[in-house]
């Protein structure tokens, strides 16, 4: 018994002492959170607001300004990343007729205070960050048979990296996500087209192809129609070359000759226009033995108009490799850049 007390006695001393371990941790622990708790905080405020003025007529006009807030994440870099805050404001005015503007900050948290990245006004009506925190869009959605337009920036730094029109939710454009052979290295590309909107529009010019990175543009084709072409099929509606081209082009990737969406993204059937194009970024990995080790290769890109093929361009060295495209026989490309 005596040894059993004994025993006991032990365990109670050490049952005290893991409590009291236990506890000094727990405090560790709450003065930890509560060290972190004191941590810096930012605070950004934006413009909500509307003015209405009656007039002599008796009408109204409006000036009004409307602000968002989008967080970024970026999980590829994880701790080499700051969280930047990107502030939307939308100015809309209407006195007879509409416009409309948006006005982006980008603001890095880090430090005790945040610090402009950026700052800039595109045309649109509407402004968004795209999946993935890579991209920032601004809008002008197509209506009452005017084209859409979208202007596309990075949320790194701001730098504007192109210009699409077309419909659907990110007109004609198509994502890659690019994976480095044998690296942890990943990046991204994208392709663009911008059609012809130019007020003495040049009939023989139907727009530009533009394919590039996160820094801006890498190449830039103009496509263009034949001198001596016949006339255009008009498949689509009454629209004549020109106007199917900003409203019905649509752009793929192709790898040994078949088409690489794997998320149903297809071209459109002969007659038709794509009206759901949507962001996501194809998955790729690019050719060992480029010029540089991030360098895309092994990868087509087409491009038609309401569902017929004009252009097939290989991407070689992270260029639009024109003097090997298969073209249709009444178009010709011309490189930019």
């Amino acid at each position: 018994m005596k040894s059993q007390r004994v025993h006991g006695h032990s365990t109670g001393r050490l049952r005290t002492c893991r409590v009291a371990l236990a506890l000094c941790v727990c405090s560790g622990l709450l003065i930890q959170f509560a060290v972190a708790d004191r941590s810096p905080g930012y605070t950004v405020t934006g413009p909500s607001e509307a003015h209405v003025q009656r007039k002599s007529d008796g009408s109204y006009k409006i000036q009004a300004q409307e602000s968002r807030f989008w967080l970024t994440h970026d999980y590829r870099r994880q701790a080499r990343f700051s969280p930047r805050l990107i502030t939307t404001t939308t100015n809309w005015s209407w006195d007879g007729d509409e416009q409309y503007s948006v006005l982006v900050t980008i603001d890095e948290l880090r430090g005790r205070t945040t610090r402009q990245i950026a700052k800039f006004s595109d045309p649109g009506t509407t402004g968004q960050i795209l999946a993935g925190d890579v991209y920032y869009l601004t809008q002008q959605p197509p209506c009452c048979a005017d084209t859409g337009h979208y202007y596309f920036r990075s949320v790194d730094t701001g730098a504007f990296l192109f210009s699409a029109t077309g419909n659907g939710d990110v007109g004609t454009t198509a994502f890659l996500y690019v994976h480095a052979p044998g690296t942890h290295v990943e990046t991204d590309r994208w392709v663009g087209f911008e059609g012809n909107a130019a007020t003495d529009s040049d009939p023989t010019l139907l727009g530009d192809i533009r394919y590039g990175d996160l820094k801006g543009v890498l190449s830039d084709v103009e496509i263009r129609v034949k001198s001596d072409a016949p006339p255009w099929p008009r498949s689509v509606g009454d629209w004549d070359e020109l106007e199917a081209a900003k409203e019905c082009s649509f752009v793929q990737w192709l790898e040994a000759g078949k088409p690489r969406s794997s998320f149903g993204r297809k071209r459109p059937a002969a007659g038709g226009c794509d009206l759901k194009s949507e962001y996501q970024p194809e998955p790729f990995t690019s050719l060992a033995g480029n010029t540089h080790p991030t360098a895309v290769s092994g990868i087509e890109l087409e491009y038609s108009i309401a569902g017929e093929v004009y252009a097939t361009i290989p991407i070689v060295n992270d260029h639009l490799d024109v003097d090997h495209a298969q073209l249709a026989s009444r178009i010709a490309l011309v490189t930019i850049h």
